[in-house]
Order: structure tokens, then C-alpha cells, then sequence
């Protein structure tokens, strides 16, 4: 079962979100924030994380990027940004993004087809 952490500070949907992954197949786990994210990054090691950019708490979505590349067992991890903040994705492939999604182009239910169909080469 192929492991998914969705970072997002927003609970309602990361609620929606999950019960979709779920419902598909994939193993999820939740983070509020991005020092949660960080660690259960680092404890699971999920095959792919899917990332808010605005979150509160000490660490946005670009300080858990810059933080996953230089860790040498998180850099590896494959990062998808699904969030609300336009015009930030040269930004954030720069860091090692390896997609960049609107939260407003897309629904929960979704989410599960476009990984599977747009993001086929991340083997979800």
C-alpha cells in the first residue's frame, strides 16, 4: 500500500482529502504543520507527501521544502504542492517540487484520479 502525508494546516480538508486517498487505497497520514510534517516525514517515509505552502507554526510549506533537501533521508521523498498560493510554483520546483496543484482547480474526490493519471511517474 503506497503511503501518502498530506501537510496542510487547514483540517476540514485534510479530512476530505484523506478519506479520498483512503477510499482509493493509499495509506495516509496528517500533519498540521510543518514541523509535524518534518517528523512524520522522517518516521514513515512516505512515498509521496502532499504539501500546503501557507501554514503558521514556525515552518511554511517552503521551509519544510528547503528542509527535505538537505536532509540526505528526506531528500529523496517526492513532494507534490497542493495549496491556495498562485505564481509560487518556479519557487518551488527550484526547491524540488516535483508538481505544483490549485486547491481551487480541484475537489477531494479528485484527488486520487489526478494522481494517478497526471502523476502516473510517481508510481502512485
Amino acid at each position: 500500500m503506497k503511503k501518502i502525508l498530506i501537510v496542510d494546516d487547514d483540517k476540514d480538508l485534510q479530512q476530505l482529502y484523506g478519506q479520498s486517498l483512503i477510499s482509493a487505497g493509499y495509506e495516509v497520514f496528517h500533519a498540521y504543520s510543518g514541523i509535524e510534517g518534518l517528523t512524520l516525514a522522517s518516521l514513515h517515509s512516505p512515498d509521496l507527501i502532499l504539501l500546503d505552502l501557507m501554514m503558521p507554526g514556525g515552518k511554511n510549506g517552503f521551509d519544510v521544502l528547503e528542509r527535505l533537501r538537505i536532509d540526505k533521508k528526506l531528500s529523496r521523498l517526492k513532494v507534490v504542492v497542493l495549496t491556495n498560493l498562485e505564481g509560487e510554483d518556479k519557487i518551488a520546483k527550484s526547491l524540488g517540487v516535483k508538481d505544483y496543484i490549485l486547491k481551487t482547480n480541484i475537489t477531494a474526490l479528485d484527488l486520487p484520479n489526478i494522481l494517478k493519471k497526471q502523476f502516473s511517474w510517481l508510481g502512485l
